[in-house]
């Protein structure tokens, strides 16, 4: 049976020398890939899921990197330990959560974070990082949660050309936020009772109909 081989990633200082950060934006160096001239681009690819993310050969095989696990190397000139969440702009190293026997809180208390997050985007598109502030979450916690709510048919993501957009709402989804159903009909009040008519009266000048409403 072979053995897989840990993963390396390249050093940051080998990064420096393909990447740099302009304005927080990861942006190719201009470089010469043989004899051909590259000039400098941006760096990196946007997922469906929303995740930014840069690949690049190292050691004779391609690596594909978290954009903000990058942009906190080529700062901090290391690898973070934990997971990387962007705070006032910058990238910061969080430690990892130790994980729980089970789900958090079960399935009921899943299902009232997945009614939150829809609730969140009743209001219109809003951004991964709306969403999460909205509902009080991490951006990893709650990118799943609405991987897993599109895949549903509830959520739409944003499109690729096009990632300000925003998540959204789909039809389905919008019929869960109508929480409030249409109030009833008012009833009929029980003494009421429906109006009735008489025979013709023979004391009655011709062959008029009389009408009698009875209130018991």
């Amino acid at each position: 049976m072979a053995k897989h081989r840990a993963v390396s990633l390249p050093s940051p200082a080998r990064l420096a020398t393909v990447l740099e950060l302009r304005d927080g934006v990861l942006w190719w160096r201009s470089r010469t890939r043989g004899t051909v001239a590259m000039k400098a681009c941006p760096a990196g690819s946007l997922r469906p899921d929303g995740r930014r993310i840069v690949s690049m050969r190292w050691r004779g095989a391609m690596r594909t990197m978290g954009a903000d696990r990058v942009k906190f190397a080529l700062i901090h000139q290391r690898w973070p330990t934990g997971r990387v969440e962007i705070e006032d702009g910058e990238p910061v190293d969080k430690p990892r959560r130790a994980k729980s026997p089970g789900r958090r809180g079960g399935l009921k208390a899943e299902r009232a974070r997945d009614q939150a997050t829809l609730d969140a985007l009743d209001g219109g598109a809003l951004c991964l990082a709306r969403v999460a502030e909205a509902v009080g979450g991490s951006r990893s916690n709650v990118r799943r949660r609405l991987v897993r709510l599109a895949a549903q048919g509830l959520v739409e993501p944003p499109p690729r050309c096009c990632p300000d957009r925003g998540w959204m709402l789909t039809k389905a989804g919008m019929e869960l936020t109508l929480v409030d159903p249409p109030a009833p009909p008012a009833p009929v009040a029980s003494w009421v009772r429906p109006l009735f008519v008489t025979p013709p009266c023979a004391n009655l000048a011709g062959n008029g109909m009389r009408l009698v409403a009875r209130y018991g």
